[in-house]
Parts: C-alpha cells; sequence; structure tokens
C-alpha cells in the first residue's frame, strides 16, 4: 500500500484531510502572541481568566475572510488554508496520546476509585447532551417551522463533549450521506462556541463556589494570584518546574524524545482505528471517527503499562507531557475558532445559537446536579474539571480546576483517564447503533428521531449504573443542584 493510497482510507473513513500548511502554523502563533499581550494588559480579560488562545481565536476570526476579508473586499485578510479546519481533529488526538504517558499512575485501583464513577459520568452528560441537543432541534421542526435537520442536535453533543475537529468530521459524514449540508461547519462552530462556554459558564461558577466555601483550598477570591489573572509570570519565586530531563542531550534532546514517544502513540492509535473500521459493517462505522480520539487514550494506556511492567516508565516525563497537552489544546482553541464558516452559520443561525446557548446551560445545571451525588471526595474540584471537558477538552477542565485547586490534590485529571475505557465502551455501544440508524436514511428526518430515542433510553441506563456501582449518594430534596451535607 503506498502512502498515498493510505492517505486516502484515512481522509475518506475520519472525513478530515491529513496534510497541511506550514502557513497557518506561523498565522497561529503571531495571533497567540497577540492574545498574550491582551490577555496581560486589559483588566476586563484578566477579572474573566479569559485564556489567551480564545482571544488568538477570535482575533483570528475577525481578521480572516469572512469579516476583514468581506469589509476589505479581499484585499487585505489573514490567508489560512482551507485545511485550518483539520488542524483541531489532530491535535485532539494526540493530546489525548499523550494524557495517559504523562498520568501519575495507570492502575486497576485507580480505576476502581474515581476513573468507573467519571466513565459513567462522560457518558451521561454526552448521551443528555444528545437527547437534549435533538429535542431542541426537533421543537423548532414542529412547532417553529425551521428547515433544519434534527441531527444538528448530535453536533452539539459531538462538538462540546468531544470537541470541533471530532464534531467537523462528523458533520462532514453527514454532508457525504447527503443528510446535513453545512454539517461540518455547524460541528466545527459547535465545538468553538463551547470553549467560549467551558469559560463563560465556568468562570462565574468558580465565583460563586469559592464564595459559598465549596472549595477545599480556594477560600476567597483574593487568593488567585495576581500571575493567574495577567497569564505571565514575572516573580521568579513563582515559576514552576515545564519539564525534567530523561535523557542526554548530547544524545537526543528530552521534548524531542516525549514528542517522538506521543506520535508513535497516535500512530499506533491510527493503525487500531483503521482495523476497527475495516471490520465493522459500514453503517455502525459512522460514528467511530468522532471517538479516535478515545482510542488514543486506550492506546497510550497500554503503552505506558507496558513501560511501567517491564521497568521503563523512567523514559517519560510527566511535567513535559502536560506541556505537550498544553501546546495542542491552545492551537486547537485557536484554529477552531479562526476556522468558522460565518456564511454557514448564518444560514442555521437561531437554532444553532439556540441549542448553543440552551444547551451550554443545561451541561452546566446536569454537571453541578451531579457532581455532589457521584463523587465522595473534591467535588467541586473535580466538577470544575469535569463541567469544562464537557464543553470544551480535557485541558479547558485542566485550566478551570487549576485555579480552585493550584497543586492537583484532587485526582480529577487522573479519574478523567481512568474513565475513558468504560466511556469508550458505552460510547461505541450507542454510536454504533446509531451509526446503523443513520446509514439506513433516505431523509434526514426520521432516522434521528429514533436515535433520540435510543440516547434517551440509554441515558436512563446509565443513570441506573452509578448506584450498581456504589457511587449514588441519595441528596434530598431532588432537585436542589448542590445539596447540603
Amino acid at each position: 500500500m503506498t502512502l498515498e493510497n493510505f492517505i486516502g482510507i484515512l481522509e475518506e473513513s475520519t472525513g478530515v484531510g491529513w496534510t497541511f500548511a506550514i502557513w497557518d502554523l506561523l498565522f497561529l502563533s503571531v495571533l497567540l502572541i497577540i492574545g498574550i499581550l491582551l490577555r496581560s494588559k486589559v483588566k476586563f480579560f484578566q477579572k474573566w481568566l479569559i485564556p489567551d488562545a480564545l482571544l488568538a481565536g477570535l482575533l483570528g476570526l475577525i481578521l480572516g475572510k469572512y469579516v476583514l476579508g468581506t469589509l476589505t473586499q479581499n484585499t487585505l485578510y489573514i490567508p489560512f488554508s482551507e485545511g485550518l479546519a483539520y488542524y483541531p481533529y489532530h491535535l485532539l488526538n494526540i493530546c489525548f496520546c499523550s494524557i495517559p504517558l504523562g498520568a501519575a499512575e495507570i492502575s486497576w485501583r485507580k480505576i476502581k476509585k474515581g476513573g468507573l464513577s467519571t466513565g459513567l459520568c462522560i457518558s451521561f452528560t454526552q448521551m443528555g447532551q444528545v437527547a437534549f441537543g435533538v429535542g431542541i432541534a426537533l421543537i423548532f421542526i414542529f412547532l417553529l417551522g425551521f428547515e433544519v435537520s434534527p441531527l444538528i442536535g448530535t453536533l452539539f453533543m459531538f462538538g462540546y463533549g468531544t470537541g470541533p475537529g471530532q464534531a467537523y468530521a462528523i458533520g462532514n459524514v453527514y454532508e457525504n450521506l447527503g443528510l446535513f449540508v453545512g454539517g461540518k461547519e455547524i460541528g466545527l462552530a459547535f465545538g468553538s462556541l463551547g470553549y467560549v462556554f467551558a469559560f463563560l459558564g465556568g468562570i462565574p461558577l468558580m465565583m460563586w463556589g469559592i464564595r459559598n466555601g465549596h472549595t477545599a483550598h480556594i477560600r476567597s477570591l483574593d487568593e488567585i494570584p495576581e500571575y493567574v489573572k495577567t497569564g505571565l509570570i514575572r516573580d521568579e519565586r513563582d515559576r514552576g518546574v515545564a519539564g525534567r530531563y530523561t535523557s542526554a542531550t548530547e544524545a537526543i534532546d528530552t521534548l524531542s524524545m516525549q514528542i517522538a514517544l506521543v506520535l508513535f502513540t497516535y500512530i499506533i492509535s491510527i493503525l487500531v482505528y483503521l482495523a476497527i473500521w475495516s471490520i465493522l459493517p459500514k453503517g455502525a462505522s459512522i460514528y467511530l471517527c468522532g471517538f479516535l480520539y478515545m482510542i488514543c487514550v486506550m492506546v497510550g494506556m497500554i503503552f505506558r503499562v507496558i513501560l511501567d511492567k517491564t521497568g521503563r516508565r523512567y523514559i517519560l516525563d510527566s511535567q513535559t507531557q502536560a506541556r505537550i497537552q498544553g501546546v495542542t489544546t491552545d492551537l486547537i482553541v485557536v484554529s477552531a475558532i479562526a476556522a468558522i464558516s460565518i456564511p454557514m452559520v448564518w444560514r442555521y443561525f437561531t437554532p444553532f445559537i439556540t441549542i448553543a446557548i440552551l444547551g451550554g446551560f443545561f451541561t452546566l445545571l446536569i454537571s453541578v446536579w451531579l457532581h455532589k451525588r457521584i463523587f465522595s471526595d473534591h467535588q467541586f474540584e473535580r466538577l470544575m474539571f469535569n463541567y469544562g471537558a464537557h464543553t470544551g477538552t480535557a485541558m479547558s477542565g485542566l485550566a478551570l480546576m487549576r485555579v480552585v485547586d493550584p497543586e492537583f490534590k484532587s485526582s480529577a485529571p487522573a479519574d478523567y483517564t481512568m474513565g475513558m475505557p468504560l466511556a469508550l465502551v458505552c460510547q461505541f455501544v450507542i454510536a454504533s447503533i446509531g451509526g446503523v440508524v443513520i446509514s439506513m436514511a433516505k431523509t434526514a428526518f426520521w432516522p434521528p428521531i429514533l436515535y433520540f430515542l435510543i440516547a434517551i433510553v440509554f441515558t436512563i441506563f446509565l443513570w441506573h449504573l452509578w448506584p450498581v456501582f456504589g457511587f449514588w449518594k441519595r441528596y434530598k430534596p431532588f432537585w436542589s443542584l448542590w445539596p447540603k451535607d
């Protein structure tokens, strides 16, 4: 098999491109520098802890062809390539390859302690997002007479629950099946707006938790360090260690080795993905491209366990792996927002923005309601992490959690990794069923309704698994978002 054939198979199965333009990275770097300067100087951005990458992405959208290009009649704008929308997909997969490599411990004990409940939380929230998104779409169709596919509700889940790249890939599948014109652009837009909601919803939530004493490590807003607000660490005493050497620089730089290990994991994950894709029936594999990041986590966990068992854990450095995760997340945010197609979003603007906003509040409320009931320790810190992960990515959750848990005393990030196997099994089942249903579609209408009903049934099933595993706490009253102990 030639490389061209191999890339062709990947592009067919995932719906995204696998070749890129170096100029995109150069432009994104310039935007990130401007975002850094804006955060360090503007008090409003500091008060709301707006990430530099989010500012950079919004600036890229404004200076791109759909805003500045339109105003200047395409004579002046940042000339991003058409492949800019592909970056979030690959970068998220790479990020999730790195997460298990940088984890403190991979063990069955950790999975049982918090991983199982976290895995149920991931699946339950995502299935709830599907049901909510499709339900709102059906209201627009039946009651308001809008011409839009109910599949827009599933793209909401993929955008918020998995990421903009994965939503783009699923939207492209819908387009190829003739079920949703503009699906990939809407999926990317949902994912981008999810990052915005992660912080516009997460920061007020964080302030509420601090003021009401729900945080274990930060008791007042005044305790948030100044460098967290400005984004730049000026004092030498506040500077932590970004990484440690695990190799002799005369042989190879440690960063080079860490990146090579992550990309090696990604290649193996791609091969595993293609093996599964080739075995599954065509219909059942429709949604598989949206869960490549979970396969990356599983392969990364297996690779990590092999290194642990063979006594070669020393070649990994957790802090350097954390930097790799941070870099990929920043590039995901700025590229996803800058690549939004404004004309296509405008075409579906009313149902899109309604589902995005109401769905964001739904995710916020269900996250707050769940966490006191399904975890026994560090409930608010876990809430901040998981809410960020269910609207942006794991790194969004990490950024929010870091403010209220600067010393990482909670195990939320580790439990998120440990919960991925269970989440992958649950998602694989519902995605396979949903893929078969959608592939049978001759129209874009009735199959999504059936998928909507299946999502509701599966959500109820997941609900009942918490008591089975012994995690559920029967706080009353039922409607209390954050019941007292």
